[in-house]
């Protein structure tokens, strides 16, 4: 399993999936059904996004910025995929690169100065690979546009509360994408949501273009007027090149009774 530690940016200790994570120190996640229920933790998805972040994400090398931490997180992408700063990374030196860059142990590469590193296995790299030294036995590896390691992504969110009487959906949030090439994606929520009456139901639902309905749902709040958090995603999404609206709408199901909606969140990223 890649590297995956939780750091904690707050003064005060804090539990996500009931793991304690000291103020200011990292927890590493120890295997995947760990993972899983980090992920499931809707604090954690709060306190990522918060402003400003109360928790981060480190994949062995950085400590990403927040959408790449909740990416890094839920999507299973080799730990050399990220950099706050720049779509490379650095690394100590040329080897220790190419081994973050792969995920595997002690690859043959070949330096600057044409002498081989000794290991199990050769690395071929597609895209554009540059290779800096800095000195002092350090390297910095750039890859740009790499086959495995670029994915298009797009992130839109609405934090203000909104509200309806309205039964005909309304739209609470947009996220019109960039132009993305044709390709398999995933595409992820999170919104809160509360009911002004516990004998009907708030009717939610997540569409791209208008017309391909990801998710529908009516829901009974569990207790009057308390906020409720929900999540979801779809996986194999597969959209054609260009430009693409995916829209959160929401209703009441009873004219008069009032629909909450706050905090809506939707990304999505190419996976292949």
């Amino acid at each position: 399993m890649r590297i995956i530690k939780i750091k904690n940016l707050q003064a005060t200790d804090v539990v996500y999936a009931s793991q304690n994570i000291s103020a200011g120190e990292y927890y590493e996640i120890q295997n995947e059904r760990e993972r899983i229920r980090f992920e499931e933790d809707s604090n954690i998805y709060d306190d990522i996004f918060s402003d400003p972040a109360k928790v981060l994400i480190n994949n062995g090398i950085v400590d990403l910025n927040p959408q790449l931490s909740w990416r890094y997180l839920t999507h299973g992408s080799h730990r050399d995929e990220f950099d706050n700063t720049s779509n490379g990374f650095q690394a100590n030196n040329v080897q220790d690169a190419i081994e973050e860059a792969a995920d595997a142990p002690q690859p043959d590469i070949q330096e600057d100065d044409n002498t081989i590193v000794p290991g199990a296995n050769t690395i071929n790299f597609e895209g554009n690979v540059n290779v800096t030294d800095e000195g002092n036995d350090k390297a910095t590896v750039t890859i740009e546009d790499p086959s495995f390691g670029v994915f298009d992504y797009d992130y839109a969110e609405s934090e203000n509360q909104s509200s309806t009487t309205n039964t005909s959906y309304q739209r609470k949030l947009r996220l019109i994408t960039s132009s993305l090439p044709a390709g398999n994606y995933k595409i992820e929520w999170y919104y809160e949501w509360k009911f002004s009456n516990g004998n009907f139901e708030f009717k939610h639902r997540v569409q791209i273009d208008d017309t391909t309905t990801l998710k529908e749902t009516e829901t009974t709040p569990r207790s009057v007027g308390d906020w409720q958090g929900c999540s979801g995603f779809k996986s194999e999404v597969m959209l054609d090149s260009g430009v693409h609206n995916i829209d959160m709408d929401y209703c009441t199901s009873k004219s008069n009774k009032t629909a909450y909606i706050r905090r809506a969140r939707i990304e999505i990223w190419r996976v292949s």
